[in-house]
C-alpha cells in the first residue's frame, strides 16, 4: 500500500507542476495578452505558431530561424517531449491508483497523502519563487545551464528567438506558475483541514485523518 501511495504522491506532484507549466507555456491567449500589456511590440505570430508547433513535434521549423536558434529550440523540444510523457504517465497512474483506493474505500489515505505532498509542492515552489525574486536573471541562467547541454542559450537582443520570447515573457510565465501551483496546493491543504475538522466533530474516527 505504501508503494501505491508513494506513486500517487509523485504523480500528483508531476501533474501539479508539469500540468501548470505546459498550460502557460503553450497558452496563446496568455502569450498575446502579455505583449498587449507591455511596451513590447507583438512579435511575428506565424513564427510563434511555427516555433510552438515545432516544440510540440507537430511541424518542422521554418528557415527564418538561424542554425543556433534551431539547435536551441531542438533542445527545448526534447525537454518538453520528456515532460509530456512524464505528465501522461502521471495522469494515468494517478487515475488508476485513485480508482483502486476508492474501490477499497481508502478515501482517507488519498486525502492524507495529497495533503502531505501539497505541502511539499508548496515548499519547493516557495523556494524557487524566493530565488527568482532575489535575482531572476541569474536563476534563469542557472536553469538554462542545467537543461541545455549545448550551452546555446545566448542570442543577440534583436534575434528572432529573443524577439519571440523576451525575458519579460519568461518573468510573466514564472509569476503565473508561482501563483497557480501554490493556489492548488493551498486549496488541497485547506480542503483537507476542513474535512478533518468536520469528521472529528462527527466522531468518524475510522477515517483516521
Amino acid at each position: 500500500m505504501k508503494k501505491l501511495l508513494c506513486l500517487l504522491s509523485i504523480s500528483f506532484v508531476f501533474i501539479n507542476i508539469f500540468g501548470v507549466l505546459i498550460y502557460f507555456s503553450f497558452n496563446s491567449d496568455f502569450y498575446i495578452n502579455h505583449f498587449d500589456n507591455t511596451q513590447i511590440t507583438n512579435p511575428n505570430l506565424p513564427d510563434l505558431q511555427n516555433a510552438y508547433s515545432f516544440i510540440q513535434n507537430k511541424a518542422d521549423l521554418n528557415s527564418n530561424f538561424s542554425p543556433l536558434e534551431t539547435s536551441h529550440l531542438q533542445d527545448v523540444q526534447d525537454i518538453f517531449t520528456i515532460i509530456h510523457y512524464i505528465l501522461l504517465v502521471s495522469i494515468i497512474l494517478f487515475g488508476i491508483i485513485t480508482w483502486f483506493l476508492i474501490y477499497r474505500h481508502k478515501y482517507n489515505l488519498i486525502f492524507k497523502w495529497l495533503f502531505i505532498w501539497s505541502i511539499i509542492s508548496l515548499s519547493v515552489i516557495l523556494v524557487l519563487l524566493l530565488l527568482t525574486l532575489i535575482d531572476f536573471t541569474y536563476t534563469f541562467q542557472i536553469f538554462h545551464k542545467l537543461l541545455f547541454p549545448q550551452w546555446n542559450r545566448e542570442f543577440a537582443e534583436d534575434s528572432r528567438l529573443i524577439t519571440l520570447f523576451p525575458e519579460s515573457f519568461f518573468i510573466a510565465i514564472s509569476r503565473s506558475i508561482f501563483v497557480t501551483i501554490p493556489t492548488i496546493s493551498i486549496f488541497i491543504i485547506t480542503f483537507y483541514l476542513i474535512i478533518k475538522k468536520i469528521l472529528r466533530k462527527q466522531n468518524l474516527s475510522h477515517w483516521k485523518f
